[in-house]
């Protein structure tokens, strides 16, 4: 590698690393984010596992980095250093690592699932990208690093449920090698260990991740076009996804035929049906689609089709039009609030809380939990901290109406309009209302709002002292 790379790369790390800490100090963190905290905060390690996990749909790693973490003293309100330390290591790896053209290596780490969904959103998705490109390092002496390779896989293994079904097919690419090779490996012994181990890894992972029959999160299972994860967003007409899609799958069988590669598209077919089998089967949600890109930029690496014209020409184009839906999020979040968590935890610590009694109308309600030292809803589980799926508690349900409060008056009402908004004309005579308007916003669009309302019984709140309340919350 030439000095004057090298010096390009420092350049780009540095741009990545500051450009991430100026949007992540902007960033207001939702109740996705706040809930894995609080999980990781409020649970023991053997609750985590055989309780809350089989109903919280991902897999244990990015809890023990959070409790780790906390251990060492790290708060909510800096937590997002995490996933900036881990992508700026991943980019790191791609850029000192991969063959992929210079120009490339410059924007493919600013595209929009690389740098927000991954890095700014404090998520355990960030963990993807730097495992994916250790991974990738490592392809080609899998066979004499079976250590390394092992232990990398089985990170990933323990990441995401998407990660764990593509790690599945490696698993057995991995298996195959050994079964094709076994009398000629020299550390054959060794070999053997890491395919028991991670098939250990792999029983255990699915044990504590399963979920249990009293499960009551149901994910509406969507059609996944391929096109989303690189070029369509989410609200284009989804006959034009199609086209687009079919496109793709089309050009991709021609690129690996005409280059007398049926391997490589046997390879490329295997790590990414599955996956997207469990997209179309399953559950994904907008921020999961950036995983398929990452396979994508995977496969591309190893099977060293870097510099193949139809590849650049592709993932040029992914890269411009990500390029633009990561600024246009960024600049958003930048300007706009992205969740009222923050805001009403503010609003809400300017009353003697802890002598009052405060509902929580839904999930959406734990983006304000972090920022107390215990959960200040009555009407959850004053054991945890968090709004636990399995508790078939009727709220989340949307059973917490206006009916309900009026009978229990609780002191203090909060509640997400992205779950349970409120006819505030039924609650009028009894509590104020004030709104803390936030909408999070995905690739070049208003995704969700996440406007959350206060409702305040009238008899505490004393007239004149609110407002002073909401203009310091």
């Amino acid at each position: 590698m030439k000095i004057k790379e090298k010096k390009i790369y420092i350049l780009i790390l540095i741009i990545f690393c500051i450009l991430s800490v100026l949007i992540a100090l902007k960033h207001e963190a939702w109740s996705d984010e706040a809930h894995a905290w609080l999980i990781a905060r409020d649970t023991s390690f053997y609750t985590l596992f055989f309780k809350y996990l089989h109903t919280d749909g991902h897999p244990a790693l990015w809890h023990i980095i959070l409790k780790l973490f906390q251990f060492l003293g790290g708060t909510y309100e800096t937590v997002f250093i995490l996933p900036i330390i881990i992508s700026t290591a991943g980019v790191g790896v791609f850029l000192f690592k991969s063959k992929f053209p210079l120009y490339l290596k410059m924007i493919i780490p600013f595209t929009y699932f690389i740098f927000f969904q991954y890095t700014i959103v404090v998520r355990g998705y960030c963990v993807i990208f730097l495992l994916v490109c250790l991974l990738a390092t490592l392809w080609e002496v899998r066979k004499n690093k079976c250590f390394q390779f092992s232990f990398i896989l089985l990170l990933l293994i323990s990441s995401e449920a998407y990660t764990y079904v593509f790690s599945g097919i490696i698993y057995l690419y991995y298996l195959y090698d050994y079964y094709k090779e076994r009398n000629s490996l020299k550390n054959k012994k060794q070999y053997a260990i890491c395919l028991i181990v991670l098939l250990i890894f792999f029983i255990i992972t699915f044990l504590y991740v399963c979920p249990i029959s009293t499960n009551t999160f149901k994910p509406h299972i969507k059609s996944y076009y391929v096109s989303d994860s690189f070029v369509t967003p989410r609200i284009i007409d989804n006959k034009i996804k199609i086209i687009i899609s079919l496109l793709l799958i089309i050009s991709s069988i021609i690129f690996f035929i005409k280059n007398k590669n049926r391997n490589g598209l046997l390879f490329t077919f295997c790590l990414l049906f599955p996956v997207w089998c469990f997209y179309t089967i399953f559950y994904y949600n907008t921020w999961h689609l950036g995983i398929m890109l990452i396979f994508t930029i995977f496969i591309i690496w190893v099977q060293k089709l870097e510099d193949k014209k139809p590849i650049k020409i592709f993932l040029v184009i992914v890269s411009v039009i990500q390029l633009y839906w990561n600024i246009s999020t960024c600049i958003y979040d930048v300007n706009y609030k992205y969740s009222s968590g923050l805001e009403v935890a503010n609003f809400i610590k300017k009353y003697d809380y802890n002598e009052m009694i405060i509902y929580g109308s839904s999930f959406g309600d734990s983006a304000v939990n972090p920022y107390f030292d215990k959960n200040i809803f009555d009407n959850w589980n004053k054991d945890i901290g968090f709004f636990y799926w399995n508790t078939q508690n009727k709220f989340y349900n949307h059973d917490f109406n206006e009916q309900f409060i009026l009978n229990d008056k609780p002191d203090m009402v909060v509640t997400s309009d992205l779950y349970a908004k409120l006819n505030y004309q039924l609650l009028s005579n009894l509590y104020n209302e004030y709104v803390f308007e936030s909408y999070s916003y995905t690739e070049d669009f208003l995704y969700e709002n996440m406007t959350m309302r206060v409702y305040v019984k009238k008899s505490i709140d004393k007239k004149g002292k609110i407002e002073e309340v909401k203009e310091n919350a």
